[in-house]
């Protein structure tokens, strides 16, 4: 039994040493497929991918039973169930996070007397640690667990064992397991130095965080109060809307850099459509983009959530209803939908006392050789993703835009001490740039 186990971990190693030496190319070609499972009487639910984007973590849902059995999922091996927690009620077993290894999941059992409890399960182990309510979400190490129970928002690591953050609950943790954001009356951000921070107002909800923790995203953002939304300190809550057939929106998770955010608009009733959301083409349909744009055949298929994606932004998970019209999860690599180029950005003035009464901070904008200024679009010029160019002025002999951002529009911004800020522009073929530079702040 040990000798077989031991193959299995051997083959699972050489598989990752493959899809990591080609990491590149794969993430560069489109795909799209369901992960099986499926019958006359069971649908599946993805819900978690690890980083490198080889395995899901998810559950089976019983048309018979009513009852729920968590499984790992690679191209391997496909469906593996992770087995039955002690005292659970026939085995129930949903799973909400996977570590970044893809060797660790948590998730939730249900006892003979509709008690739920948390669990971490690890391969070759089985499952080792017991937690109140539900635990939603991991660390990449796996040394970090969140979650809630009735006596509120928790946190749980290898160290120091579990702790309670305040009332609520945690929904999702960065990469390290120092950033937790959640919900509990309104969205809010905790780490040790601050405690919990609320981010909007009642009713908003933080489901994800960025790998670094610098931006989360949730629901019940924007100027409606109930679409998606994403913040960072420089901007606040920032509602993306919902697609133009729906009624709401909201934001399950992000990538690690907090560029690409995806979730589900609401249609009405229980029908919703998944959603991917960039900085440069806003809120789109998932399906559209995937058929239309990378030109992947999705017959039959209708694509109800994403429910996460890789730090990197290129694989992504969620569910929806097969040809056959069972729920199954499915599983969606694609390429940079974008392609990115760095320019070269000089901010005048480059030190800035906050005292001083200059209108407007200006910024030269080359690009690199091969790209035009003359092309680039004079309505998408941005700083730090969300203060719009309140002039763009082209020179082609010297090759440089000039842009113009009014300072009464960076008072989030400019904070004391070298800002970093960031210009970007749309330029034609789905091209963007993207410029970094700095002003020193002085009092």
């Amino acid at each position: 039994m040990k000798r077989c186990s031991n193959l299995k971990t051997l083959l699972v190693v050489i598989v990752c040493v493959l899809v990591n030496l080609g990491g590149v190319s794969q993430a560069q070609t489109p795909s799209f497929s369901g992960i099986g499972g499926t019958s006359s009487l069971n649908q599946t639910h993805a819900i978690a991918i690890s980083d490198d984007g080889s395995t899901i973590a998810g559950f089976t849902t019983s048309d018979w039973t009513g009852g729920a059995y968590g499984f790992r999922w690679t191209p391997f091996f496909g469906i593996e169930y992770i087995g039955r927690p002690p005292g659970s009620y026939l085995g129930e077993t949903w799973l909400s996070d996977i570590s970044g290894d893809g060797r660790i999941v948590v998730g939730m059992g249900r006892s003979w007397y509709y008690v739920f409890e948390g669990f971490l399960w690890e391969e070759g182990v089985g499952f080792l640690v017991s937690f109140p309510g539900r635990p939603n979400a991991i660390s990449s190490s796996g040394l970090v667990v969140v979650g809630g129970a009735s006596d509120g928002a928790w946190r749980w690591s290898a160290d120091t064992g579990l702790a309670y953050l305040g009332s609520g609950i945690a929904n999702d943790v960065s990469a390290d397991g120092s950033v937790i954001v959640g919900e509990g009356g309104s969205a809010w951000r905790w780490t040790e130095g601050t405690g919990m921070v609320q981010l909007g107002g009642p009713g908003t909800n933080a489901f994800g965080v960025s790998a670094d923790g610098a931006v989360a995203v949730g629901s019940g953002g924007g100027p409606s109060g109930t679409d998606a939304f994403r913040w960072t300190q420089a901007t606040g809550m920032v509602g993306l809307g919902h697609l133009p057939e729906g009624t709401y929106s909201v934001a399950n998770a992000t990538s690690g850099d907090g560029s690409i955010v995806v979730g589900y608009s609401d249609l009405g009733g229980t029908d919703a459509e998944a959603f991917i959301w960039d900085p440069i083409y806003g809120m789109r349909n998932l399906r559209d983009v995937l058929v239309n744009e990378l030109g992947l055949d999705l017959t039959g298929w209708s694509l109800r959530q994403v429910t996460d994606i890789s730090p990197d932004g290129h694989t992504l998970v969620g569910y929806g209803y097969n040809p056959d019209g069972r729920g199954e999860g499915w599983i969606a690599v694609i390429p940079d939908l974008v392609r990115r180029i760095n320019a070269a950005v000089d901010f005048n003035p480059d030190v800035l006392t906050l005292r001083s009464a200059i209108p407007q901070i200006t910024c030269y904008i080359r690009l690199p050789a091969g790209y035009s200024v003359a092309n680039i679009d004079l309505n998408s010029v941005l700083l730090n993703g969300q203060v719009l160019a309140a002039s763009v002025q082209i020179d082609t002999k010297k090759q440089v835009a000039t842009a113009k951002f009014n300072r009464s529009a960076m008072s989030g911004i400019l904070v004391p001490g070298v800002v970093k800020l960031t210009v970007t522009g749309k330029l034609p073929s789905r091209t963007v740039f993207k410029g970094i530079g700095t002003i020193t702040v002085q009092k």
